[in-house]
């Protein structure tokens, strides 16, 4: 992410140079005239205007920064694709540079906790181990992200806020540890989908149908929470609490049928 937004800046002050109105830019703002003995604040200055003007012409476009620099990480066979990639420590000079960094590799965490909650359902539905052994990759990821963004945010809250965005830290903060409970669930279905095909248990038809419910409805609710967090979007994140309740009513539903059927010896 460094080095493309230098190249970014590159690519937008040269031509400029070229033309004579950096240069020209550079000589307004330095109040000395250039000699030997100025040369060095005159460098100082050039260098400031640059990242300067980098950062402000580059600040609306970072979603796309990031797009780029996740096509360009490679990403060896079998591992886990998600892991923070765009967590830059000079861009806490820039706090809401830094901020939308941080936005940004939160949703990608979120997009690794519904891996492994995926995996997790598909490994139970499936009796399936790789499954198994990718929920517990994907959680290895999902710490990672814990422990990086929380540490990033933590740097940034050091140093000179505005009230919006002081209010929104302890959000992204609480966003994280919650995501990363995600992935603690996704284990512990993993692990009874271990026993399930250690113990060579299967599923009824009508209980397998109900699993597939909660999942489609689950997947609904997350595509909110991820258009939630990614666009701040409150409608989004109204649905996803919508989602939650009909899953709670699912679960109750389902917990008594699961009984019922139990008591039929189904």
């Amino acid at each position: 992410a460094h080095t493309l937004f230098n190249v970014a800046g590159v690519a937008i002050v040269l031509p400029l140079l070229y033309a004579g109105w950096f240069d020209r830019l550079v000589r307004m703002v330095t109040p000395l005239a250039l000699n030997g003995e100025t040369i060095a604040i005159h460098i100082a200055v050039a260098h400031s205007t640059f990242n300067v003007a980098c950062a402000a012409i580059i600040l609306p476009l970072v979603g796309v920064l990031e797009k780029i620099v996740v096509r360009l990480t490679p990403v060896r066979a079998g591992e886990v694709e998600m892991r923070p990639v765009a967590l830059e420590r000079h861009l806490l000079l820039t706090p809401p540079l830094a901020m939308d960094q941080a936005s940004g590799e939160i949703v990608r965490m979120a997009g690794a906790a519904r891996e492994a909650l995926n995996d997790a359902i598909a490994a139970v539905r499936d009796d399936d181990r790789h499954s198994i052994a990718r929920v517990l990759e994907t959680e290895d990821a999902v710490d990672d992200f814990q422990t990086e963004i929380t540490r990033y945010l933590v740097e940034l809250s050091q140093r000179d806020l505005s009230p919006e965005m002081a209010g929104k830290l302890p959000v992204l903060l609480h966003t994280v540890n919650d995501l990363e409970r995600v992935a603690d669930h996704a284990v512990n279905i993993s692990e009874i989908a271990t026993r399930k095909i250690d113990q060579r248990e299967s599923f009824s038809p009508e209980a397998a149908g109900e699993i597939a419910a909660m999942r489609d409805e689950l997947a609904k609710m997350f595509d909110d929470v991820l258009a939630a967090i990614a666009d701040q979007d409150t409608a989004a994140a109204q649905r996803a609490l919508t989602h939650e309740s009909q899953l709670n009513r699912m679960q109750m539903d389902f917990r008594r049928s699961h009984v019922e059927r139990l008591g039929r010896r189904d």
